[in-house]
């Protein structure tokens, strides 16, 4: 089977689902949250990439970003990547491959955005790690609502405007729609871009 590339869509929102590989822990301690924070922090600003939501699970990381060229999206995950492995290697006092594979990767549309910042910001509470998603303070969802302070990553988006905490709070207890979530999904894992 032939090798699909991932379309990276400058100036758009890209979806970015990146598992651990073997079902290892990514995210030992609130020490290797921050850790991960910071690189990718680091990471974007060099390269200009804008993070609109993040989800740190145990297994996996859950992303939006918006590149400025397909260069900058790759290059920012993979140094970030490569400085959190490098971390829990120490951490962990062994070598090991802490990533699976390539990340899966879905252009969208700028309809999009919100709807895949839902979807990003209620795993937790999809995936059983935290029962109400803006207690998770490894995802963007507490920064959002006011419950965690700033880390200063997210970029405010003029399609997130309206969105104000209280509404926010409201849309993230209801959760995404099952829908949406299995179409965003499909798109990302076959790495097209998801439209209206």
């Amino acid at each position: 089977m032939s090798y699909r590339r991932r379309i990276v869509v400058p100036g758009y929102p890209h979806l970015v689902i990146h598992h651990a590989a073997a079902r290892q822990r990514l995210f030992v301690s609130q020490a290797c949250v921050a850790a991960y924070l910071t690189h990718l922090r680091a990471s974007t600003e060099r390269l200009g990439v804008r993070v609109a939501a993040y989800c740190l699970l145990p297994m996996s990381v859950h992303l939006v970003l918006l590149p400025p060229s397909p260069a900058a999206l790759f290059g920012a995950l993979q140094q970030t990547h490569r400085l959190h492995a490098a971390s829990l290697n120490r951490w962990k006092r062994r070598a090991a491959a802490r990533w699976a594979g390539k990340p899966l990767i879905c252009a969208l549309d700028r309809a999009h955005l919100p709807g895949a910042v839902l979807y990003v910001e209620s795993a937790p509470a999809r995936c059983g790690v935290a029962r109400s998603p803006w207690k998770c303070v490894a995802s963007s969802a507490a920064e959002r609502v006011g419950f965690a302070p700033s880390t200063g990553l997210l970029y405010p988006t003029e399609l997130m405007v309206p969105w104000r905490a209280w509404r926010w709070k409201e849309l993230l207890r209801e959760g995404s729609d099952d829908a949406f979530v299995a179409r965003l999904e499909t798109h990302a894992r076959r790495g097209w871009p998801r439209k209206t």
